[in-house]
């Protein structure tokens, strides 16, 4: 696994890193915006590559980023020659060198027990959204990574938006769609121990201490699980995506050093963090509002407010043409939660949804950390993204300002991403001031040495929440297929359906079965709204075969041949029950007369049937 790894880093770093040297960044700002703007570039590739009928594969992404960099070169020296580098003052080798020692052991420690949690490689993720996704990169493996269209096989070819940017390049490895969800979300889980790294540098630039922040940023991003939850409970793909970009996004907005080339060079960065998610603008106008107001409350008044009104004609244009999708996100039902267990999850940094045990009360180090720093910052825009983002956060709690949690699907856990970014830099302005207490370097190591043993007890749960996601016979939320399943679509199924479509309730398994060995399968994804009004007929009157004469003429005409049933208990191991879609109970009840069976699981009880009652 660990050449994916590289792999994905490769194609993840690469092309970013040289558009990034081009725009005219060095040293540690390079390498972290370098994410954002492959992530962008790709986004355009494939918007063209759909226009224009090309495949999505790996030769025809390399030849478009060689032509795009090579734009990107073009443009620069004509219009930019000798524009001075944004980062004057780069990290000087002392802090590089034991910078690089932290994050690699920062990085084992956000990987390898996330591995461990996980039984095999090829194991998908049961959980609503990880199917989902897993089931985007095989569709997308079809050809068209296009975010208009390229998931159209989920939504029985409707043509709809959907982010894929992430999902395109995690589907150009050479293995099969699970395992490149796996290797994805491990690399970005691990991902802002770059991006942080350059926030810190912004933060702390200017204090004696600040090369110590710099090292201990990286254990400091491992103290926290919220990119972990992102990556394994919650699922979210392509805003983990874009949470892990946005660091470096803050940090080079927030450069007092600004030349042309570097703003051109943020715009695209910015733009590649909104084509990974675009609900990943709100989190970055967290941190922007106050930037701004930062830095144009010192201008004239009259520049300011004009300043001020063009922005806010800027979001209305915005909000008018996107409504839509605005109105999907803050109108999502979610039932407000406890004031305390906001609370404990907030300080614990612990996921709402899970009591929180006496292990995870050591999260409380972070906080306590960026307390510290954010009393040194005193008024700051930095604690002025803190106050917003705790307001946000309290309307997650039925507050008066539940209106600010809407943007985050009203859910506590995608907001603890930005409030994680802003307590990992806080924290290492701490880390600078305490590394600086009676001016002797020591303090400074002994200060890193004490978030080690820290970071390692906090590295365990990981492997917990990777088993509630990925583990057949743990999955917190209910098993969609138990492991002989899983074996069972890996290794027969393809050879017994074929081309022909197999029908089932969504979280039968069915979903993964397409995902895993491609077979065609009426519901690719969990949710149970109809892929066409033929096969919605179909699901909830299969059970009327033998009297009803259209389902049969639906069977023979869409060759829906084959049946999957899971009638057992369903959750093997699942610590909270079954996940099952109440609309679709009926499909669950198809005569045994007409089915013919092929095979049977012998631990969850599922079944793969031969239909037989149309005489087809």
């Amino acid at each position: 696994m660990l050449w994916l790894l590289l792999c994905f880093s490769a194609l993840l770093f690469l092309p970013g890193y040289v558009a990034a040297r081009l725009f005219h960044f060095r040293s540690i700002f390079a390498w972290s915006l370098a994410p954002a703007l492959t992530l962008g570039a790709s986004c355009f590739t494939a918007i063209l590559f759909a226009a224009l009928g090309v495949r999505w594969r790996f030769g025809s992404w390399a030849l478009a980023m060689l032509v795009l960099l090579a734009c990107v070169f073009a443009f620069s020296r004509r219009f930019f020659p000798s524009a001075i580098p944004i980062s004057r003052t780069p990290l000087p080798s002392f802090p590089r060198l034991w910078w690089s020692a932290s994050a690699l052991v920062s990085v084992w420690l956000l990987i390898v027990p996330t591995r461990r949690g996980i039984e095999r490689i090829t194991d998908p993720a049961q959980t609503w959204d990880g199917t989902f996704h897993a089931s985007a990169l095989r569709a997308i493996s079809h050809g068209n990574a296009s975010p208009f269209g390229g998931l159209a096989t989920l939504y029985g070819g409707q043509k709809t938006f959907y982010p894929t940017t992430i999902h395109g390049l995690a589907a150009l490895l050479p293995c099969p769609p699970t395992m490149a969800y796996q290797v994805g979300v491990l690399v970005l889980m691990a991902l802002p121990v770059v991006t942080s790294s350059a926030l810190t540098l912004v933060l702390t630039r200017d204090m004696p201490g600040a090369r110590w922040a710099v090292v201990a940023t990286p254990l400091l991003v491992s103290l926290t699980y919220s990119f972990t939850t992102l990556g394994t409970i919650l699922s979210t793909f392509p805003y983990l995506a874009a949470m892990a970009c946005l660091p470096a996004l803050v940090a080079v907005v927030a450069l007092p050093e600004k030349t042309w080339p570097t703003l051109a060079g943020s715009v695209f960065a910015a733009a590649g963090m909104v084509a990974a998610h675009p609900i990943g603008v709100f989190s970055f106008f967290l941190f922007l509002v106050p930037l701004l107001f930062n830095g144009f409350a010192r201008m004239p008044r009259r520049r300011f407010f004009t300043f001020l009104g063009a922005a806010s004609l800027l979001l209305a244009v915005g909000a008018y043409f996107f409504s839509p999708q605005i109105a999907t996100v803050t109108n999502y039902p979610r039932t407000p939660l406890h004031g305390f267990k906001l609370i404990s999850s907030l300080v614990f940094d612990w996921p709402s949804f899970y009591r929180i045990g006496p292990a995870p009360t050591i999260g409380i180090v972070l906080p306590a950390l960026a307390l510290i720093g954010a009393a040194y910052l005193g008024w700051s825009w930095m604690n002025g993204s803190l106050a917003l983002t705790l307001l946000a956060l309290s309307g997650c709690a039925g507050s008066c300002f539940a209106f600010a949690c809407t943007p985050w699907y009203s859910q506590v856990e995608r907001l603890q991403t930005p409030l994680a970014v802003i307590m990992v830099a806080l924290a290492a302005v701490a880390v600078a001031k305490l590394a600086n207490l009676r001016g002797r370097q020591v303090v400074g190591v002994l200060v890193i040495l004490a978030l080690v043993p820290i970071a390692f007890m906090r590295a365990g749960d990981r492997a917990y929440f990777a088993e509630l996601t990925f583990k057949p016979n743990k999955i917190g939320w209910g098993t969609q297929a138990s492991r002989g399943e899983l074996d069972f679509f890996e290794t027969r199924i393809r050879d017994i359906v074929g081309r022909d479509k197999l029908i089932g309730t969504p979280t039968s398994g069915i979903t993964l079965a397409w995902t895993i060995s491609g077979v065609d399968s009426v519901y690719k994804q969990l949710s149970s709204d109809s892929p066409n009004s033929q096969m919605m007929y179909l699901a909830t009157h299969l059970q009327d075969i033998e009297t009803d004469p259209k389902v049969c003429q639906l069977v023979v005409k869409n060759h829906v041949n084959y049946y999957y049933r899971d009638n057992g208990r369903g959750a093997a191991g699942a610590l909270f029950g079954n996940k099952f879609t109440p609309t679709l109970r009926k499909l669950k009840k198809v005569p045994d007369s007409a089915l013919k069976l092929l095979w049977q699981d012998r631990d969850s009880g599922a079944s793969l049937y031969r239909i037989t009652g149309c005489n087809q």
